[in-house]
């Protein structure tokens, strides 16, 4: 009898079959004993990591960070400007009260910094040795990318790909997965598409049946606004991904094509684009009949279609399915545009962070939704 897979890294239940996570990417063995987390051994290097823990501990981190060292303004308390100190210190130089930095004044250091100043310096001693240790490579990405400064780390990245190229027979299957994870840590902890990019078509050489890296590639270029390429990705995704198999990316995927092809017809002049989304976003909503996401790119859609009547009924009963006040936000200013009034103020934005990559450092690649207030944006459609 058929079961699901437990990932033994991330803990998320798989489909009989699937050979890599959907929630994580990494390689599913052939056994079916659960993930033990509570007895979970110190990782060697280049052993997977468990990027969902990852990713929990970075956010709570990155909020830290942000509330004691991120810009306040003029005359903030911290006094700190982005973008300052070098690139040792990828934290930045504090500005000193007593007429200093933090590094001529003891009474103005950052407490820990001396710690964070050796973990770094460690760990590209440890890159130097080893390309490949992903956990070295990590913890820079933990404090590079905090600070908006990921992209400084591609050359690390462009030596670890030089790396799984000399030993891709030595390391086999985990190849691919050393890959992927080296693009989860540049696009999630780093926010570095460029870096992501090269690392995901990397895992497309190496693990070509890893189908999550084409819609991660889907998404990078949905962000570049690379309307061409993204669609080409998704639907090279799709034609393998079943819903059953894939869930919420597997619609994810569809919306965002759809947009992708609103955006392209736009940038092109052809209107038989805009005919493909509405196809699209058509059979989603009837399949998905409570996706907010595909029933307010659809309205959009079908705005862009011509028929002005048509897109108000569809928003004006998109309503009913707003989960959040953006997506409230988002369908009364479209309806307040359509009929020539004047917007509701925007709400404040959510608390949380936001869910996946979405969350950290990739914008939205989720169902980014057509917006005629400015270009496409919104939220991405609610999977925890």
């Amino acid at each position: 009898m058929d079961t699901d897979h437990t990932c033994p890294k991330c803990g998320a239940v798989n489909r009989a079959g699937a050979r890599f996570c959907d929630q994580c990417g990494a390689a599913l063995t052939a056994a079916d004993s659960p993930a033990q987390p509570d007895e979970t051994p110190a990782a060697a290097p280049g052993a997977r990591t468990n990027w969902t823990a990852i990713v929990l501990v970075v956010v709570i981190i990155a909020v830290a960070g942000w509330l004691l060292f991120g810009p306040k303004g003029n005359g903030g308390p911290s006094g700190t400007t982005a973008g300052g100190g070098a690139m040792d210190n990828p934290h930045g130089t504090m500005t000193n009260p007593h007429g200093g930095t933090s590094t001529d004044n003891p009474h103005g250091s950052t407490p820990g910094m001396e710690d964070v100043t050796a973990t770094i310096a460690d760990s590209k001693a440890n890159l130097e040795e080893d390309p490949l240790d992903v956990e070295s490579l990590l913890n820079l990405y933990q404090s590079y990318g905090m600070i908006g400064r990921g992209a400084q780390l591609r050359p690390y990245v462009d030596a670890a790909m030089d790396a799984l190229d000399e030993r891709a027979d030595e390391l086999g299957d985990e190849a691919g997965d050393t890959a992927m994870q080296i693009a989860m840590a540049a696009l999630v902890l780093g926010g570095d598409a460029d870096a992501g990019q090269v690392a995901l078509l990397k895992v497309r050489e190496l693990a070509p049946d890893n189908i999550l890296a084409l819609k991660m590639l889907g998404d990078v270029s949905f962000n570049r606004s690379e309307h061409a390429e993204a669609i080409d990705w998704y639907t090279q995704y799709l034609e393998t991904a079943t819903a059953e198999d894939q869930g919420q990316d597997y619609w994810h995927a569809r919306i965002d094509r759809a947009t992708m092809y609103l955006r392209l017809g736009e940038e092109t002049g052809d209107d038989g684009l805009t005919d493909e989304a509405v196809a699209e976003l058509t059979e989603v909503t009837e399949l998905q009949p409570e996706s907010f996401n595909a029933w307010f790119n659809l309205g959009n859609a079908i705005l862009k279609a011509g028929d002005e009547a048509e897109a108000e009924r569809i928003w004006e009963d998109c309503l009913a399915l707003a989960a959040t006040a953006e997506e409230t936000w988002n369908v009364e200013a479209a309806l307040a545009e359509l009929r020539g009034e004047e917007a509701p103020p925007r709400p404040m934005p959510d608390s949380d962070m936001g869910t996946g990559m979405g969350g950290m450092g990739m914008g939205n690649p989720h169902g980014s939704m057509g917006n005629p207030h400015g270009g496409m944006s919104g939220e991405p459609e609610g999977d925890a």
